[in-house]
């Protein structure tokens, strides 16, 4: 898989949101946004940037992104099928994410076959946390 983007040429928010041009050089969408920006009309042109088929591997493998409470006992709060974010990482590795509540819970965020296999790289990644003693520290695991 190549690292191929797309640069859209974007404007306004929710329900106002406009694509004005989708490009495959970011040059080109550098200059056509710089051609309306110098009018007093055009303020929030701007670009974003894309990766195009950022989860192709996953997808192939029948693979979807879930997101995965457990408890440091092993009790599973919730496991639920997320919409990854652009930013995730595309790997397919799991992406551990710790945070605090009144009980500490790992939240897992990771690509499986089904429930049944997030559940397993779930417990996996809570007894890694354990042996490492990341229980008290918060971020990426």
């Amino acid at each position: 898989m190549t690292d191929k983007k797309v640069y859209l040429a974007v404007s306004g928010i929710y329900d106002d949101f406009n694509i004005h041009g989708i490009f495959d050089d970011e040059a080109l969408c550098d200059e056509f946004i710089s051609r309306y920006i110098r009018d007093e009309y055009v303020d929030d042109l701007h670009k974003e940037v894309y990766k195009v088929n950022p989860y192709a591997k996953q997808v192939a493998e029948g693979l979807t992104y879930f997101c995965v409470e457990i408890t440091r006992a092993g009790v599973i709060g919730s496991c639920m099928i997320e919409i990854p974010d652009t930013d995730i990482s595309s790997e397919g590795l799991p992406c551990v994410r710790i945070f605090i509540r009144d009980v500490s819970w790992l939240g897992i965020r990771c690509w499986a076959r089904d429930e049944q296999h997030a559940r397993k790289i779930a417990e996996e990644k809570r007894q890694e946390v354990e042996a490492a003693g990341r229980w008290n520290k918060e971020g990426a695991f």
